[in-house]
């Protein structure tokens, strides 16, 4: 399996990138995934661990940016889908730039 970049958008305003491959994601975040939003322009979904509420704080890009995230807690995985809905490298660069308007 090829690994991918995928862009994390922590609570504290953190945004970091790494290589993973697309099937450890639900293992990252606990085996337990949900779609919290997406940058269409960017061919960009969003994940998030399900079910995050309580002392996990909430995110703060998806308090800044309701238009792309659904409030969420604890951190945002940004996850690169092609034209066909296959995995590819999230644009880390086009994606920063949406996100520090």
């Amino acid at each position: 399996m090829n690994k991918n970049l995928i862009v994390a958008l922590s609570t504290n305003g953190t945004i970091r990138s790494f290589q993973i491959e697309h099937n450890l994601l639900a293992t990252y975040l606990n085996d337990d995934i949900q779609f919290c939003g997406a940058i269409v322009d960017c061919n960009v979904v969003a994940i998030s661990a399900k079910n995050q509420s309580g002392d996990i704080p909430i995110n703060i890009f998806s308090t800044e940016h309701p238009e792309l995230f659904d409030l969420t807690h604890g951190e945002i995985l940004l996850v690169g889908s092609d034209l066909n809905g296959m995995e590819c490298d999230v644009d880390v660069e086009r994606v920063c730039k949406i996100l520090t308007k």
